[in-house]
C-alpha cells in the first residue's frame, strides 16, 4: 500500500476554547518526532476534509472534542468506528465529526481496516483562544493514548 501507514486527522476550532483540543493535541504530536508511516493532518473547522483522508492508509486515527454531557471535562473518550452512525438532522452549517467521517468511509473506494477516535470531554466550546483548565491538565493524556494507538511508545 502505498502513502502512510497510519493518518492522525485532527478536527476542531482554535478559536472555540476546548474544540481546538485535537488540534493542541496535533502541535505537541509533531513536536516529538513519529515513526516513518505516520502521517499527521490538521482538518480544522472542515470535517469534510475527512473525505480526502480517510484513504491511502491502513489505520485512521481522528482526534476531536467528544462530548457526551455525561462525562467530567477532560474524560478521555475512546472507540472503535464500526459504521453506525446515529442519525440525526443535518443542516449546511454544521456537519459533525463523527457525520462527517460516516459520510467519508461510506464515499471512500479504499477505506483503512482500522478507524480510531480519540478525545478529551469538552467543558467550553464558546469563543476562546485558551483550553479549559481541566483540558489542558488532560492534554497529554490524551497525546500519550495517540502514541500508544500508533505503536509508538511515550518514552
Amino acid at each position: 500500500m502505498t502513502g502512510p501507514k497510519v493518518k492522525v486527522v485532527a478536527l476542531g476550532n482554535l478559536a472555540a476554547s476546548d474544540d481546538g483540543l485535537a488540534l493542541r493535541a496535533l502541535e505537541r504530536l509533531r513536536a516529538r518526532g513519529l515513526p516513518p508511516g505516520v502521517e499527521l493532518v490538521s482538518a480544522e473547522r472542515d470535517p469534510l476534509r475527512l473525505v480526502e483522508e480517510v484513504e491511502g492508509c491502513e489505520k485512521l486515527v481522528v482526534l476531536d472534542a467528544i462530548y457526551t454531557g455525561a462525562s467530567p471535562p477532560g474524560t478521555l473518550h475512546k472507540f472503535r468506528f464500526e459504521g453506525e452512525v446515529q442519525e440525526r438532522p443535518l443542516t449546511l452549517h454544521r456537519l459533525d465529526g463523527l457525520t462527517a467521517l460516516g459520510l467519508a468511509l461510506a464515499l471512500a473506494k479504499r477505506t483503512p481496516k482500522e478507524v480510531v477516535i480519540i478525545g478529551l470531554e469538552p467543558k467550553d466550546l464558546g469563543p476562546g483562544l485558551s483550553l479549559s483548565p481541566e483540558v489542558e491538565r488532560r492534554l497529554d493524556a490524551l497525546v500519550k493514548e495517540v502514541l500508544a494507538e500508533i505503536g509508538r511508545p511515550d518514552g
